[in-house]
């Protein structure tokens, strides 16, 4: 008969490498995804992605913008979400956006014109500018520059999309709602 109660070296380092797994655990993101048409909204798609910081893409928003990062996460379903993390020393707002996340094979790659904007209420709550909304913001910092690396939706908010390449201001294609709980989890820098 085997002794159960007692743990070898090799179960105890299984266990102990599941619980690391645990500890980096995916983080969800929740949202729905409307088209504005005239007739209404029509829902495009929805649902709940779940994800670790390595599948969030970071990477320098353009050479004319030095230390600005773009972080975003693509949700698969053809749109992204995303902020402008401005690598500053001290983070006292932000700026978010969807963005269309256009295939390769696309002939027009337009990908929309998003700003929600954040502004800091205390400590590390942010509050949306226009419309409702909350979050909290976990930063590092590096080289004496506050870096974002973690966003918790405190309640629902609303995201507008404008994808028409000539669009008026004020006029948008689409809305995407995030969900209270969602998460956004990036690398506070490139990997190189």
């Amino acid at each position: 008969m085997r002794n159960f109660g007692v743990l070898t070296a090799q179960t105890f380092v299984a266990i102990a490498l599941l619980a690391g797994m645990a500890d980096a655990a995916a983080e969800t993101f929740s949202y729905e995804l409307y088209a504005l048409e005239p007739g209404g909204r029509r829902l495009m798609s929805s649902g709940k992605k779940e994800y670790t910081a390595k599948d969030a893409i970071v990477r320098e928003s353009s050479p004319n913008q030095p230390g600005v990062l773009d972080k975003e996460l693509h949700l698969g379903n053809g749109f992204a979400v995303g902020l402008s993390d401005h690598s500053e020393t001290r983070v006292t707002g932000l700026g978010f956006w969807i963005r269309r996340a256009p295939s390769p094979m696309e002939v027009s790659p337009y990908k929309g014109f998003s700003w929600e904007w954040f502004d800091q209420s205390k400590a590390s709550v942010f509050e949306k500018r226009k419309g409702s909304g909350r979050i909290a913001v976990g930063t590092k910092s590096i080289g004496g520059r506050e870096l974002v690396e973690r966003v918790d939706f405190l309640d629902d908010s609303v995201f507008q999309l404008n994808a028409t390449p000539n669009g008026k201001p004020g006029e948008y294609t689409h809305e995407m709602i995030i969900r209270k709980g969602s998460v956004l989890v990036f690398s506070p820098q490139p990997a190189k």
